[in-house]
């Protein structure tokens, strides 16, 4: 299995499971064996790996993804998760969340919301896919890892390296997942809104009527959205 050692080098000494950082939304993620394949919640953000690899499914997808690869993660997704991994080369890695706001801010800065508002969002990519380190995503996260190592710089500089690794990743291989995400339209944007609406309101009794108006649905666009991510 593939290592990205550089990154190893910053990486914290933790026990497996999960380990959160100063910076909201990320934390670090690390086991030691290998695990038969269980179903997971993955969040919106990016699942950064250093070592070890994790086989990901969801219906007719699946792949495998090690050290020196990420997966982009769209909106909040139940997803079967096969860990590999093992004394020697644990599974470590680094997970980074996002918020479409913030993908969409980047998407503007970088003065491409008009030119994708043009484009067929009926041509819906899948709603998480793997991704190879380019050298400027591989620098981009090593300066965030050696800001986590101190906490001071984690508070003061933690959201501006976050933002640099998002960027990087809007300009990688899964770039039109996340682009089509910030616009705000289109199946896949809608189906990342129905799943927020669902999160904030866990606790509330739900009625389909309800949902369907908050997410600016009729009955049977919303029921259709939650089917076809």
């Amino acid at each position: 299995m593939a290592v990205f050692e550089e990154a190893l080098k910053y990486f914290p000494s933790i026990s497996d499971g999960i380990t959160y950082c100063p910076v909201k939304g990320v934390h670090y993620f690390k086991e030691s064996f290998s695990k038969n394949a269980e179903p997971s919640v993955y969040p919106a953000g990016l699942c950064i790996m250093f070592s070890g690899s994790k086989i990901l499914t969801m219906d007719d997808i699946c792949f495998k993804y090690t050290g020196g690869e990420y997966v982009v993660c769209s909106m909040t997704m139940p997803l079967n998760c096969e860990i590999c991994a093992n004394k020697d080369e644990p599974v470590k890695g680094i997970f980074i969340g996002f918020t479409i706001n913030e993908i969409r801010e980047l998407v503007e800065e970088m003065g491409l919301m008009d030119s994708f508002q043009k484009n067929d969002l009926k041509v819906v990519p899948h709603p998480f896919g793997p991704s190879v380190m380019s050298d400027s995503f591989r620098s981009s996260i090593i300066r965030f890892l050696q800001c986590l190592t101190n906490e001071q710089d984690a508070r003061i500089l933690g959201d501006t390296l976050k933002r640099e690794v998002l960027y990087r990743a809007m300009t990688g291989e899964q770039s039109e997942l996340l682009y089509k995400i910030a616009l705000n339209s289109g199946p896949l944007a809608l189906v990342s809104n129905i799943i927020g609406i669902i999160q904030n309101n866990y606790n509330k009794d739900l009625d389909i009527n309800k949902l369907a108006e908050d997410a600016h649905l009729s009955v049977s666009s919303f029921v259709t959205a939650q089917n076809h991510p």
